[in-house]
């Protein structure tokens, strides 16, 4: 149909776009698809016309949201479900073009689904724009562009571009800045990693053993002040871990489980209390009950 041959036969301005692409190593197209919901790695593509096919260089710009919608981390890498090809994400490939070199550093750092974890550093609109206007009207100087790295993309919110980010308080994040912080994350080489199942359990096993052995030796005041000042240290220290990481561990950030340890904490309290509550009640009891033997009942009492 004539759509058809619109849609698929080159205009003198697609070759004119294929010929720039062709001309440099370091413009890189977004491409994208739909993702299979048993295998989010998976993405059945949407191709450009094939005149850009075969000169742009193309990657991945698919996101991996949580289970709450959140957009957390991006795929290391997608596969073509066309020719069964594994290719790279985006942020991945402008960071190696702009550095000129491969980041191995990332592939230490990615979760046991093959996804990295973006280090957001920068609020909604932090990054510099500019208009498309005023590029449009060639408005922009050298000092805009030179030495930096790039990013097209729509950032109203009609374009329905955009998603939820741990950035994200008023207003959704559109996904050209997800992208800018993703290959930020990248540069910086600021990896993050989640707490391990093992080091929660480890970590609530402390604080509870703490929290126990405050209440049933020193009483249940000195409990609850123990109860509040743990809770607030271990919330304050979360920050800087989260910057730094531990000591004489794996490089990067370490995102802490706030809500477990917090939980286990005012529940060994609760049940460290009940204990000592019942067992000074049955001792109480039992001496009573021995003394009844002896003196008379008034006195006791």
């Amino acid at each position: 149909t004539n759509l058809q041959n619109y849609l698929t036969d080159p205009h003198p301005h697609d070759a004119a776009l294929a010929e720039t692409l062709n001309r440099y190593s370091n413009i890189v197209l977004v491409r994208t698809g739909s993702s299979q919901k048993n295998d989010l790695h998976s993405i059945v593509p949407i191709n450009p016309i094939s005149i850009i096919k075969k000169t742009a260089i193309l990657a991945w710009g698919n996101f991996s949201p949580d289970r709450d919608d959140v957009v957390r981390r991006i795929p290391y890498q997608l596969r073509d479900m066309e020719n069964n090809q594994w290719d790279t994400h985006l942020a991945i490939k402008v960071a190696e073009s702009f550095l000129g070199e491969k980041v191995e550093k990332a592939k230490n750092h990615l979760d046991d689904d093959g996804n990295l974890l973006v280090n957001f550093q920068a609020e909604r609109g932090a990054f510099h724009q500019i208009p498309f206007i005023q590029a449009y009207r060639d408005l922009m100087t050298p000092q805009d562009i030179e030495g930096k790295i790039i990013l097209i993309g729509a950032t109203t919110e009609r374009l329905k571009d955009v998603f939820v980010s741990p950035r994200s308080t008023q207003f959704p994040t559109p996904g050209v800045e997800l992208h800018a912080n993703a290959i930020q994350t990248l540069l910086e080489g600021n990896f993050l990693r989640e707490q391990s199942l093992a080091g929660q359990i480890a970590v609530m096993a402390g604080l509870v053993a703490i929290m126990v052995v405050l209440v049933l030796f020193a009483g249940f005041l000195p409990g609850a002040i123990g109860l509040l000042a743990l809770t607030a240290l271990y919330h304050l220290l979360a920050e800087p871990i989260f910057d730094h990481g531990l000591p004489l561990t794996q490089p990067g950030g370490l995102i802490l489980n706030l809500v477990y340890p917090t939980l286990a904490l005012l529940l060994a309290y609760l049940i460290a209390t009940l204990y000592r509550a019942l067992t000074e009640s049955r001792e109480k009891s039992q001496l009573k009950s021995a003394f009844g033997k002896y003196v008379s009942k008034d006195l006791v009492g």
